[in-house]
């Protein structure tokens, strides 16, 4: 499988995901997404928010859980921001994991954040 070609914009990170298929029981996704830093990670939970939880293993690397309408959601932002939905869940190579997948996820900066009026 190849990895994403990377790609950047000004006030976005970039980041390469992947999703993992999970067949026992009722169907649901897991996603990972690794960023180049925790600081881009951490700023990318703040845009894409709920489900999405930043890694206490691995500050560089945010996941999530999905079934159904909520993966539906999921999916629909990352193709959004950039992501490949052929990808996202794609089968091509394996059953159990999509295809790598970037995406450049629009951030607003710590300091811009913090701003008080």
């Amino acid at each position: 499988m190849n990895k994403p070609e990377r790609r950047s914009r000004p006030g976005h990170v970039w980041g390469e995901g992947i999703l993992a298929h999970h067949f026992h029981g009722n169907y649901w996704a897991s996603l990972a997404i690794v960023f180049d830093d925790a600081d881009s990670a951490r700023d990318a939970v703040a845009t894409l928010g709920e489900p999405w939880k930043q890694s206490d293993r691995d500050p560089t690397c945010i996941s999530c859980s999905a079934q159904s309408a909520e993966l539906d959601r999921v999916t629909d932002m990352l193709v959004a921001f950039g992501a490949e939905r052929d990808k996202i869940g794609s089968i091509r190579f394996s059953i159990d994991h999509g295809e790598w997948f970037g995406v450049l996820v629009p951030v607003r900066p710590k300091e811009q954040m913090e701003l008080t009026i």
